[in-house]
């Protein structure tokens, strides 16, 4: 191997070292902002069997990500699914509401395209779909 191979090479494990501690570094500070914002909303079903409970924090650093996680429970606590979004700009962004005592509907986001979760009870498990919307 030549010298400036070697060289070369050193520098660019330096440089690959160096982005690799400040990209963890960053992602340390945007976990901790966030888990210092943390808020919580429950949404209860009308009949009172059914809980969805969202919590969600956003990060400065990240220019307002916010992370939400839903997490649906039924009034025995048998069973509960959780899934986590991650949205731009925390201020009025989501809605929640219940179609029925046994669905609930949220819909995260501001803009044309929304992301959205649809928790069901009915069954035996509780389940969760994600997806995402385009409004017209």
């Amino acid at each position: 191997m030549r010298k400036t191979d070697t060289f070369e090479f050193i520098a660019g494990f330096v440089v690959g070292t160096v982005t690799t501690i400040a990209g963890t570094i960053a992602v340390h500070k945007i976990v901790k902002e966030i888990k210092g914002d943390l808020g919580e909303h429950t949404f209860t079903s009308p009949d009172g069997n059914h809980f969805v409970t969202l919590s969600y924090g956003s990060s400065q650093t990240a220019k307002g990500l916010t992370y939400i996680q839903v997490k649906a429970t039924t009034e025995t606590g048998d069973d509960n699914c959780k899934l986590i979004v991650f949205a731009k700009k925390r201020a009025r962004l989501f809605v929640g509401e219940w179609i029925d005592n046994e669905h609930f509907k949220l819909v995260v986001g501001r803009c044309k395209r929304k992301q959205c979760c649809d928790v069901n009870f009915e069954g035996s498990e509780i389940t969760a779909q994600y997806y995402l919307k385009k409004d017209s």
